[in-house]
């Protein structure tokens, strides 16, 4: 079956542009004849901690990271402030403002310069490709370039081993590779899922539950599930499957054209096609793109 997979290869070409910014590091700002120097470091999932020091005292920060801007508190000598922080051209653009008010009008914006890295320190760590946490050695992402034709952009993943579903960490789904690769173990909120489906562990977010939800033809209900390499998907601690993702498409979404044995059917939400006898096909889904069955 894994040979169906091939149609999906060019999926992996894009390999996104839109990697979630890496906040860890030190940044200093002048103001006069005084240091500023804020310290930040990823931990786990989505959150940011760190300090912001000058002249001795100290200011803890803790902020979770939405994208590609921090969104937290900044504690110390007993008072508290929002901040509100965004990398833009290797800067930190740090805002503070009272609890309370409207950052629009009463935040106060420093702008803080990437420090305690060389050019070429810098030019390593964004050149890095992560998979579930783990950095991919040289030898991994030779491999990857050998399989799919394609050497992967930098950037922060993660993969479902079992069905080879793959995406940004903190993004939903945006397409497939091969199933069975060992890059560690997916991470629970590695889409940062709200919605109380889990796939194969993974919670899934709003968007990717909707189009799950709208291509199957009914609505998901929260609980675990599982989805394998073929599109067949089921509950956990149960093999055997409730549907097929492929086949649930045809179902929904048929519009037979009839005649050589071409069959067509689309919907707002997905298209595909699969030849008389159904024994070959493929179902394309906006944000995923094809997936092929039968080859």
């Amino acid at each position: 079956m894994k040979g169906c997979i091939l149609i999906l290869i060019l999926i992996f070409l894009p390999l996104f542009n839109i990697s979630p910014q890496d906040f860890s590091g030190s940044f200093i700002l002048y103001d006069y004849d005084e240091q500023i120097t804020i310290i930040l470091k990823k931990n786990s999932k989505s959150a940011v901690t760190g300090t912001m020091s000058s002249g001795g005292i100290e200011y803890t920060i803790n902020a979770e990271q939405q994208g590609n801007k921090l969104n937290g508190k900044m504690e110390g000598l007993g008072e508290s402030l929002n901040i509100i922080a965004e990398l833009v051209d290797n800067q930190l653009h740090f805002t503070l403002y009272e609890p309370g008010t409207d950052p629009d009008e009463y935040a106060e914006t420093w702008v803080f310069e990437r420090s305690g890295q060389t050019t070429a320190q810098r030019q390593s760590e964004d050149s890095k490709v992560i998979i579930n946490g783990i950095v991919l050695t040289d030898e991994q992402i030779s491999e990857i370039e050998e399989t799919y034709s394609v050497k992967p952009l930098p950037g922060d993943y993660w993969y479902d081993t079992y069905s080879g579903l793959y995406g940004v960490v903190e993004y939903p789904a945006f397409g497939f590779m091969f199933a069975g690769h060992d890059y560690g173990e997916m991470d629970s909120n590695a889409s940062n899922g709200d919605v109380g489906v889990f796939v194969n562990g993974r919670e899934l977010p709003q968007l990717e539950w909707a189009v799950w939800s709208q291509l199957l033809g009914y609505i998901i209900q929260p609980g675990r599930y599982w989805l394998d390499e073929n599109g067949n998907a089921g509950y956990e601690e149960n093999p055997i499957p409730t549907e097929n993702l492929y086949l649930a498409a045809q179902r929904n979404y048929y519009s037979g054209s009839g005649g050589g044995g071409d069959n067509i059917w689309s919907s707002r939400f997905g298209a595909g096609n699969y030849d008389s006898n159904n024994q070959r096909g493929y179902v394309s889904v906006p944000g995923y793109g094809p997936v092929g069955y039968g080859f």
